[in-house]
């Protein structure tokens, strides 16, 4: 059963509100350590790198697919959560989560880094140690000092000509505050013992549905925002949880 995300919009400024747990913990209390594993696909075939797809008539060859998620979120009879970001895509498809109690949750996490992060200096950026998410990455995910994070990052070729073979690059970045989302599902999700990972999917036909991809039109938020507009608005569609 998939079941898409409701989307919230992070304001500027807002930062991410913990509410802690009780004081009183069970001496019979179970925890697990959560994974989030995650789910390529471009409708219903799995999303590799080098791969060539039919997104609305159009050939796209998608060579990066990759994506900033944090502030994970479990929120039940006592609320837990990640302060950590992560680049989850074709390099990176799970996670680990730290220790909840077993029990029926609310699960919310963020798209992107908030505007605290954000707005780290160079030196914040440039200092952080080999391996760390929100340091230099290869393909980078930041754009520069004062622009901040990419949030969302696809590359490839289209096809402009019809002939079905991809024959222009295109990047396709998301970013700036405006553009991070909190994801909530309109479900609770159950971790146990026997089963304590969180699958979530992420379609990138679902991420394109509505753009014509055969101009070879691309964007980086400011050079063309109705393209990123509309694929901001479609990550409620773009990203589901699996049950």
């Amino acid at each position: 059963m998939k079941n898409s995300f409701y989307v919230f919009l992070a304001l500027l400024g807002f930062g991410f509100t913990l509410i802690s747990c009780s004081d009183d913990e069970s001496d019979n209390t179970v925890t697990v350590t959560p994974t989030m594993d995650l789910q390529l696909r471009v409708g219903s075939e799995t999303l590799s790198a080098g791969n060539i797809y039919e997104i609305n008539g159009t050939a796209l060859q998608v060579n990066v697919a990759q994506f900033y998620v944090g502030e994970i979120t479990f929120t039940g009879e006592e609320a837990n959560a990640s302060e950590d970001f992560f680049v989850m895509g074709t390099n990176l498809n799970r996670i680990n989560l730290p220790a909840t109690e077993v029990g029926n949750y609310d699960l919310s996490f963020g798209v992107g880094v908030n505007a605290e992060i954000n707005a780290l200096s160079e030196d914040d950026f440039t200092s952080r140690p080999t391996g760390d998410p929100l340091g230099m990455q290869e393909p980078t995910m930041h754009w520069n000092w004062n622009a901040g994070y990419k949030f969302l990052r696809i590359d490839g070729m289209v096809d402009t000509d019809a002939d079905g073979i991809p024959d222009q690059a295109v990047e396709y970045h998301l970013g700036s505050n405006p553009f991070y989302a909190i994801l909530s599902s309109p479900e609770q999700i159950s971790l146990t013992e026997a089963d304590p990972a969180i699958t979530v999917r992420f379609d990138l036909a679902a991420l394109f549905a509505g753009a014509d991809l055969s101009t070879g039109e691309v964007t980086h938020v400011g050079d063309n925002k109705p393209l990123a507009d509309l694929m901001l608005a479609n990550y409620t569609e773009a990203f589901s949880i699996i049950f």
